[in-house]
């Protein structure tokens, strides 16, 4: 797995949730932790199952559930696709789901940073946009302690009374 499309997929799970509307219906395509782990598997299975001549892989849920160890494992495929797209509306795959068995087709690959500038921009960008986060919840965390010892008065032992 290309580095960059896991650093991708860990900032849209850290992003809020994204709504969209399909069928005049408003879905929650919000990612969960559980959704990159079924990402890892399926991207391990399209590269051990697809051919050279192939452009879709068949993954049996149950299989996707016992490699996962997830009883939702196949409702992660649906957030998958669903809750991320890339900016030409493309999906990070395709996919068609039947009874037993998940169909995944056109596996989208993220650019190397290295090798495109929009993409080095998109990813100076979540790098800034983290490190604010962490500085944020630092800031909050050390409020949070100086409040605290503030209300707190200092706790006394049974011979200091």
């Amino acid at each position: 797995m290309h580095r960059f499309a896991w650093e991708r997929l860990l900032h849209r799970l850290r992003q809020r949730p994204r709504y969209t509307v399909e069928r005049g219906r408003v879905n929650v395509a919000q990612f969960k932790h559980r959704d990159l782990v079924v990402y890892a598997f399926l991207l391990y299975f399209w590269h051990k199952f697809r051919g050279d001549d192939n452009d879709a892989i068949f993954v049996r849920k149950g299989q996707l559930q016992q490699a996962t160890n997830l009883p939702s494992a196949a409702d992660s495929v649906g957030r998958l696709h669903s809750g991320f797209t890339f900016k030409g509306r493309n999906h990070l795959f395709e996919f068609r789901e039947g009874h037993h068995r998940i169909q995944i087709r056109k596996w989208a690959c993220f650019v190397d940073p290295n090798e495109d500038d929009v993409t080095a921009a998109i990813r100076t960008e979540m790098v800034q946009e983290l490190q604010a986060a962490v500085a944020d919840a630092r800031y909050r965390q050390l409020q949070m302690q100086a409040q605290a010892s503030v209300t707190c008065p200092p706790k006394t032992g049974p011979d200091e009374m």
